[in-house]
């Protein structure tokens, strides 16, 4: 009988230590927007203060605000419309924070075709824009690319970055008017 009402007493007091936790951390106002980006890759698209200006640009106001009252999913949607970034994550700490983790796009290969605009093809055949503040190193396709060839191009990359010889040898890709790759 003394370990039922044992354990009955320290499972209330449980269940009410954390319902007050809950309800605390909810009157919580966002106190610091901490911005977390993954350079592992040695990718600089993205910096803290670019996600803290599109968050801005957009209106939205979190500095101050309840932390309940703050729209997770309409951030990371925001956030997610830049092209470099793969992947976000919004949460708040325990301490009032506002914590943004972001993962940016890997790009492959940077295309430069005469008939268009350049752009990067990430590790995944996605397309990327062309960022004013950050160039990656990384092999060079350039010539008479058609939009057809995308998919060629991508795999003799994805080739060449795998193989550790190749990727020492092979710097640019050039693609000839006949379509030959040189």
């Amino acid at each position: 009988l003394f370990t039922i009402v044992l354990w009955s007493v320290i499972l209330i007091s449980l269940s009410l230590v954390m319902g007050f936790v809950a309800v605390e951390h909810r009157n919580q106002t966002c106190e610091k927007i901490l911005v977390e980006i993954d350079y592992s890759e040695g990718c600089f698209f993205v910096e803290p203060e670019d996600v803290k200006v599109m968050i801005r640009n957009d209106g939205i106001e979190l500095l101050g605000k309840p932390i309940s009252a703050i729209d997770f999913q309409m951030l990371e949607s925001l956030i997610a419309t830049n092209p470099h970034i793969e992947n976000v994550q919004v949460y708040s700490l325990i301490s009032g924070d506002l914590k943004i983790k972001i993962s940016q796009r890997t790009p492959l290969l940077r295309v430069m075709p005469l008939s268009m605009g350049g752009f990067y093809l990430d590790e995944n055949g996605g397309q990327m824009k062309l960022s004013g503040k950050y160039t990656a190193r990384v092999t060079l396709a350039n010539g008479y690319i058609e939009h057809d060839m995308m998919n060629d191009l991508f795999l003799l990359a994805t080739f060449v970055n795998n193989n550790k010889f190749w990727r020492s040898q092979v710097q640019q890709i050039y693609e000839d008017s006949a379509q030959h790759i040189l």
